[in-house]
């Protein structure tokens, strides 16, 4: 049943379109063009799903259960429930993230080039940019991948992108630890190359070159108290001037009332 007149958001638009040319209205609704531009959905009869149109077919069996209605809970015929969409890939992340939940605490870029809105290939778990980390969804979009291109049964294409994954990560990880060990052999080559150095100093800086990570790691929390610390001078200083100001107005108000106090005298 469609919603009644009098609440009916299809007809809105005629509504006021009627009023404005019988003059009961002398300007438009400053959101007239805005609705008009993007009217309400069509409405979709109770108890429809759109698997009998050939549309999200693979979540028949929850759209069909979202469309009972508890007979004993009352409500307005006008009002439907949507379909729950389900996408394929739900479920293949939902079981990746209960099994690895601690990938969700791993860092993300949140910054975004133009090469990634580009659509990449999923033929192998870098999706062909191996330059960027492997997450867990790339997990997912190469299991759809073996999916659909290789026509592997689920289950094979998720423990197939799954050994791929674990493999990426330890290359990754060996990368890395490369990165670093090659940053500390420069670093005491540079040492060794320096002789106006004391002991003491030769000392201190072999002992920060071969802990670069740590090195970073203080440099950084230096920087932040230094931040904090000049913040927290502002936040003395800018309460000092208020107690100052507070000072000020109350011998300000004190002179006042004296010479209030004087002439009533007088």
């Amino acid at each position: 049943m469609a919603p009644p007149l009098r609440n009916n958001p299809y007809a809105l638009l005629k509504n006021i379109d009627r009023l404005s040319a019988a003059g009961r209205i002398h300007s438009l609704p400053p959101w007239y063009d805005a609705v008009r531009r993007h009217p309400p959905a069509t409405f979709i009869p109770k108890g429809a799903t759109r698997t009998e149109t050939g549309a999200f077919t693979l979540d028949s069996p929850i759209q069909r259960a979202s469309c009972r209605q508890n007979p004993l809970t009352y409500k307005p015929h006008y009002v439907s429930r949507p379909s729950v969409i389900v996408y394929p890939e739900d479920e293949i992340r939902s079981a990746f993230y209960k099994w690895h939940p601690l990938e969700l605490a791993r860092p993300i870029s949140l910054f975004t080039r133009e090469d990634d809105l580009r659509e990449r290939d999923w033929k192998d778990i870098y999706g062909g940019r191996p330059d960027l980390d492997v997450t867990g969804e790339s997990v997912v979009q190469h299991t759809l991948y073996l999916i659909t291109q290789k026509n592997q049964s689920r289950h094979t294409a998720y423990q197939t992108a799954l050994s791929a994954f674990y493999k990426a990560r330890v290359e990754i990880e060996e990368r890395q630890l490369a990165a670093q060990q090659a940053a500390q052999k420069a670093a005491l080559e540079e040492l060794a190359a320096d002789e106006d150095l004391d002991d003491i100093e030769r000392a201190d800086k072999e002992f920060w070159s071969r802990r670069p990570l740590t090195k970073q790691f203080i440099e950084w929390e230096t920087d932040e108290l230094q931040k904090s610390q000049m913040w927290e001078g502002k936040i003395a200083d800018a309460k000092q001037a208020k107690r100052d100001l507070q000072l000020k107005m109350e011998q300000f108000e004190k002179r006042h009332l004296e010479s209030d106090k004087t002439d009533l005298l007088a």
